[in-house]
């Protein structure tokens, strides 16, 4: 659905992007890197705002810097604010619809379905520019959703949000990645992209280093830490198993390089009469790659 094809872009003698290569079909993307990693000028290059120097973005296909036609395929929701400070809410979501082609009575469907969908009703004749930064970041991302976009970009999209907003603006984009749609996510909240990425991007000094699931990265990232919580002392099992173990806030902590040896730990700590009360990674995962990225060592 979208393709990046030796893409090289930077702002006047600075190049930012190296020579990326892409191609993402539907489903949850997080791109994860560093401050001045890339990430933005990626997004701006994606949305059709950059224009590469070389290469070339493909949308199903379609040439986006010569089929202006495409970009209508795209939503971009950046970190700052993009309504009119001046117009309510509601005017605003009826001018962008308005701007993206939509008909009187498409427009008005779409406006109500956004509103809904995220919780807008109650500030939706509040002038733009009083509202919150939460609260613009709902009406940015409902003013991208107007045209039901395929490909949607959303740098930091739950930022400003409380956590019950948040988890229904996460529920959302689940939602829509599951129907088709193509979203490609920048976040630094690496708990919130382990639980939606099915597939993470890294990007380190403007180039794409690593890609793959959460699970297929995290077998490449070597030693894995799991806590366990018994009835009884594991060590002695553990040590059968060639398995070092200490004790960290009243778990049992053993570092492992495979999921299975988990599994082969618990079965044998259950046949040598313990009680297994609680087994959990103690890392995240993604963020275990953030600091790997930033010390250099991917």
């Amino acid at each position: 659905m979208l393709e990046v094809r030796s893409v090289t872009v930077g702002y006047r003698s600075r190049t930012v992007l190296h020579e990326i290569e892409l191609n993402l079909g539907p489903g949850f993307h997080v791109l994860l890197g560093p401050n001045g990693a890339g990430k933005t000028t990626l997004f701006r290059v994606l949305a059709g705002v950059l224009r590469p120097w070389r290469g070339e973005v493909r949308i199903e296909g379609r040439d986006l810097a010569r089929d202006l036609s495409v970009r209508t395929k795209v939503a971009y929701v950046p970190q700052r604010d993009t309504l009119y400070p001046s117009l309510t809410v509601r005017d605003n979501l009826f001018f962008f619809a308005q701007m993206y082609g939509l008909s009187e009575d498409v427009a008005r469907q779409r406006v109500s379905e956004v509103v809904e969908e995220l919780q807008l009703g109650e500030f939706l004749m509040q002038a733009a520019g009083t509202l919150s930064g939460g609260q613009k970041r709902r009406v940015n991302l409902a003013r991208a959703l107007l045209a039901t976009p395929n490909v949607l970009l959303l740098d930091e999209p739950t930022t400003g949000l409380d956590p019950i907003l948040a988890r229904s603006v996460r529920q959302l984009l689940q939602g829509l990645a599951r129907e088709g749609q193509l979203i490609l996510t920048a976040t630094h909240n690496l708990y919130e992209a382990a639980e939606l990425a099915e597939e993470v991007i890294l990007i380190h000094r403007g180039r794409i280093i690593q890609r793959g699931s959460v699970e297929d990265l995290k077998g490449r990232m070597g030693l894995r830490r799991f806590g366990f919580r018994t009835t009884g002392d594991p060590r002695p099992v553990f040590a059968q198993l060639g398995l070092e173990s200490r004790l960290e806030g009243g778990l049992w902590v053993i570092e492992v390089s495979e999921e299975e040896q988990v599994s082969r730990a618990v079965s044998a700590l259950v046949t040598s009469g313990l009680s297994v009360l609680e087994v959990r990674e103690l890392d995240n995962p993604l963020e275990s790659l953030f600091d790997a990225l930033t010390a250099g060592r991917l």
